[in-house]
């Protein structure tokens, strides 16, 4: 049990380690971003040969368990299997999508955007594009195109 449960415990970690950098009270560092990358190029190929080798040992191990272990079992099984699932789809862009299709507008004529309003400004050569804040607030990104070069915009 204490082997079926180690592999479920790696395949749950490895699937949801890369959201600790998008908590909220997290102190994002380049070090702490390039291992979260790290561990989600990793943890595809890692969580499937962990599920794999929970698999085979819950195979091995379920007629000599009964009762409460074999349920014990299911459950960690199922952690396993689901942490490698979790791996093959994005868990941050499911949290917060990425957004486009913006309403271009000259700003004078833009009247959702106040004075106040904290903007992240990008240039390149002649055009110019203004973000607010608090439009990327929601959703982190923006996929956008400024001279015909894909961006993305992030807060």
């Amino acid at each position: 049990m204490f082997l079926l449960g180690t592999l479920a415990v790696l395949t749950a970690v490895l699937a949801l380690a890369p959201l600790y950098v998008v908590l909220p009270l997290t102190e994002q560092s380049a070090t702490l971003l390039d291992l979260s990358l790290s561990v989600r190029h990793v943890s595809p190929l890692a969580c499937l040969l962990l599920a794999a080798t929970a698999t085979a040992w819950f195979a091995i191990k379920w007629r000599k368990w009964t009762g409460r272990l074999r349920t014990a079992g299911v459950a960690l099984l199922l952690v396993a299997l689901s942490g490698a699932a979790l791996t093959r789809i994005n868990i941050v862009e499911r949290i917060f999508p990425p957004a486009d299709g913006a309403v271009l507008a000259e700003i004078a004529r833009f009247v959702d955007v106040a004075d106040t309003d904290i903007v992240i400004g990008v240039k390149m050569g002649v055009e110019t594009r203004a973000y607010p804040v608090r439009f990327l607030a929601h959703h982190h990104m923006w996929n956008d195109k400024l001279g015909g070069v894909p961006i993305l915009p992030n807060y």
